[in-house]
């Protein structure tokens, strides 16, 4: 489990750093960082490649749902795009506190 740690903490910590600049998107830089920590372990390669497209898709879920806050009418829409927003970055906060 404690070998997972590192891992889990850089591609958390790529993902949820600054979407501006440079040319790479962060699931390209945590990816190519988990290929370079990897090398010779292919099951611990493809779990951070796992955790890397986990930590993509809980981003995609809180730019999203913070994108469709000025278009939503309804209070229970906003409500579940506010609740979907805390919810993901919860998840994002125990994600780095691993």
């Amino acid at each position: 489990m404690k070998k997972l740690i590192f891992p889990f903490a850089l591609i958390a910590a790529l993902s949820f750093s600054s979407c501006g600049g440079g040319d790479k998107d962060t699931k390209e830089v945590a990816e190519e960082a988990n290929d370079s920590t990897f090398d010779d372990t292919k099951d611990m390669k493809d779990e951070a490649d796992a955790m890397v497209k986990a930590a993509s898709l809980n981003m995609w879920e809180i730019q999203y749902s913070e994108a469709a806050m000025p278009g939503l009418v309804t209070t229970e829409a906003k409500e579940l795009a506010r609740m979907m927003i805390d919810a993901h970055k919860k998840v994002g906060e125990k994600a780095m506190a691993l």
